[in-house]
C-alpha cells in the first residue's frame, strides 16, 4: 500500500496600507504581528490520500483568503486569530472528497486561536463543536507560521510543533536572496505522546524557503515536506507543500476584549493533540471499512493462500485499535491457527505497545517457526520498547551472535537516535561495541559490523580499523560499511 498525502497551500506577496516600522533582524527572533492588525493571504490547498483502493481515495483542493488578526501582545507571546473568508473545496478525481460543500461550510463556519512565542507556535485554541477536519486544517495553517530565527540569524536548531507532533528543524539563512531556509530533520514525539499510531513519521526530504522584510513582517511561505508514516514494510507516504502570500494588511476589526473573545476557544499546548492525531486515527478506520478484528480474519479465511495488501493492512489497524484484538490473535496463534503467520506478521505492522506484548507472549510457544516468525516481525517494530530489546538480549543469551537479535538491535538503536531517545540509542551502542569486541571469528565479526552498520554508533569508530585491516576481506568489507554509515549517520551516539 502507499499513501501520498499533498498538501499544497500558495501565495504571497507583500501589500497593503502599513508599512515597516523601522525594526531590524536583530531584534526579534520571528515575524512581528502588529496588534491590531489584520493580515489577509491568498491560499490554496491540495490534498490528496490514496488508500491503495479507489472507495478510500481522497483528492481535493481548498481555494480561500486566509485572515490573521492580532489579538493580543503580552509578555513576549502574540496571539493571533485565524479565518478562512469565502473557503471552496473541489473533488479532483471521482469520488475524490465526500461532501465537499459541507467541508466549504465547516470551513466558512470555523475558526481558530495560535499563540506564537520567539517565532513557535506555544498553544493552539479551537472550538469544541469544530469537526476535526476544521481543527486540523487551522492548526496545521498556524504551524506554517512557525519561523524561529532572525533574518540573517547564523544556522540554528530548533524544536517545533505542527499537527503530527514534535519534530527538529534546521535553520539557514541565504544572504543572496535574503531567505530563510528552513529544514525538518525529524520527528521527536507523537502530539500528546502516546495518541495515535506508535510508529514516529520518517522524513524522506524537507526543504522551506521563507521571505521575511527588514522589517520582520511575514512575506511569503514555501514549505516541501515528506514524510513516511508507519512500518517500513508498507508505510504511508505524505509528501506536503505549503506556500503563503501576503496580500494586504489591514486594521482589524476587533469588538471584544481578548479575554471575553479567547474564552470561546478551547486553548491547548502545542505539544497537545486536541484532536490533532484523529486523522491517523481515521486512516486506521478507513482501513478497516468499520470492520471488526474477527470480521476481517474470516475474509482472510475465505480468501485462503492468497494474500490482499488492503485486507492485510485491515488486520494491522485492527490490531492497532481495536481493544482486546492482540490477545485475540494470541489466542489464535497458541491454538496453531491456518492464519498463523499472517497474525504475526499483522502485529509486527500494526508496531503498538499492546502488539509488541504480544508478540513478546508468543515467544513462549514450543514452535521454533513461531519464534522466528516473533523475531522478525519484532524487528520491524518502528518504535520499540524496553520489552521488546530485552527479547533480542534475551535470544543473545541462547546464541551470542544470532543475525537476526543483533541487526535488530542495531535497527532499535538507530530508531532510538532519530526518535529524541539518545540515552537508551548509546545503551545500544555500547552494548553493540561490546559484542563486536568479543567476536572471535569471521561470521561473528561480520554479524557484529552489520549490525553496528545498522546503529550507526559514533563510540565504534575507534574500533573499525583494526577490522579494516582484517585479512578476512569479508571482514573488511563489512567494516568499510560500518564506518560509512555512521559518518553519513543522520544522528550520533554520545
Amino acid at each position: 500500500m502507499r499513501i501520498a498525502l499533498v498538501c499544497l497551500l500558495l501565495a504571497c506577496r507583500p501589500g497593503g496600507v502599513r508599512t515597516d516600522n523601522g525594526v531590524t533582524a536583530k531584534d526579534t527572533a520571528g515575524p512581528i504581528w502588529d496588534k491590531g492588525a489584520a493580515y489577509r493571504f491568498d491560499l490554496h490547498a491540495t490534498v490528496l490520500v490514496d488508500l491503495g483502493e479507489s472507495r478510500t481515495a481522497i483528492h481535493y483542493e481548498l481555494n480561500s483568503d486566509l485572515t490573521i488578526s492580532v489579538v493580543e501582545e503580552r509578555d513576549g507571546r502574540t496571539t493571533l486569530h485565524l479565518r478562512l473568508v469565502e473557503p471552496k473545496v473541489r473533488g479532483l478525481s471521482p469520488g475524490g472528497i465526500e461532501a465537499p460543500d459541507r467541508l466549504s461550510r465547516d470551513l466558512r463556519d470555523g475558526d481558530a486561536a495560535a499563540v506564537l512565542a520567539a517565532g513557535k507556535m506555544v498553544a493552539f485554541g479551537f472550538r469544541k463543536s469544530a469537526p476535526n477536519s476544521v481543527v486540523n486544517t487551522f492548526r496545521q495553517l498556524a504551524a506554517g507560521l512557525q519561523v524561529a530565527v532572525a533574518r540573517g540569524a547564523k544556522d540554528d536548531l530548533q524544536e517545533e510543533y505542527d499537527t503530527t507532533g514534535r519534530y527538529l528543524a534546521a535553520y539557514s539563512f541565504d544572504h543572496a536572496t535574503g531567505t530563510v531556509c528552513k529544514t525538518k530533520v525529524r520527528y521527536l514525539a507523537l502530539l500528546g505522546n502516546s495518541d495515535g499510531p506508535s510508529m514516529l513519521p520518517r522524513v524522506i526530504g524537507s526543504e522551506g524557503r521563507i521571505r521575511v522584510s527588514r522589517g520582520m513582517r511575514l512575506e511569503s511561505v514555501v514549505l516541501q515536506d515528506e514524510l513516511a508514516i508507519g512500518n517500513a514494510e508498507m508505510p504511508i507516504r505524505a509528501q506536503t507543500e505549503l506556500e503563503l502570500r501576503l496580500r494586504a494588511i489591514e486594521d482589524a476589526r476587533v469588538t471584544e476584549a481578548p479575554a471575553s473573545f479567547l474564552a470561546g476557544f478551547t486553548m491547548v499546548a502545542a505539544s497537545e493533540s486536541a484532536g490533532a492525531n484523529a486523522h491517523a486515527q481515521g486512516l486506521d478506520r478507513a482501513r478497516t471499512g468499520g470492520a471488526s478484528f474477527r470480521e476481517i480474519v474470516s475474509r482472510m479465511r475465505a480468501q485462503g493462500k492468497a494474500r490482499d495488501v488492503g485486507l492485510f493492512n485491515a488486520l494491522a489497524a485492527s490490531l492497532r485499535t481495536e481493544a482486546g484484538a492482540p490477545a485475540q490473535a494470541v489466542r489464535m496463534v497458541a491454538a496453531r491457527s491456518d492464519l498463523s503467520s499472517v497474525l504475526v506478521d499483522g502485529l509486527g505492522a500494526a508496531s503498538c505497545p499492546a502488539c509488541e506484548s504480544a508478540l513478546i507472549d508468543l515467544l513462549g510457544t514450543p514452535s521454533p517457526y513461531i519464534k522466528a516468525s516473533v523475531l522478525h516481525a519484532l524487528a520491524r517494530f518502528q518504535n520499540p520498547g524496553d520489552r521488546a530489546v530485552a527479547a533480542m538480549k534475551a535470544r543473545l543469551e541462547e546464541q551470542a551472535y544470532d543475525p537476526t537479535a543483533l541487526y535488530t538491535l542495531g535497527a532499535y538503536a538507530r530508531l532510538f537516535g532519530q526518535q529524541g531517545n539518545p540515552g537508551k540509542a548509546a545503551e545500544l551502542g555500547n552494548f553493540l561495541v561490546g559484542r563486536l569486541e568479543g567476536a572471535t571469528d569471521s561470521m561473528q565479526k561480520i554479524v557484529a559490523l552489520r549490525a553496528i552498520e545498522n546503529a550507526g554508533c559514533a563510540q565504534a569508530l575507534s574500533l573499525l580499523p583494526r577490522f579494516t585491516d582484517d585479512q578476512d576481506e569479508s571482514v573488511k568489507g563489512a567494516a568499510k560499511l560500518a564506518a560509512a554509515a555512521i559518518t553519513n549517520s543522520n544522528w550520533r551516539n554520545p
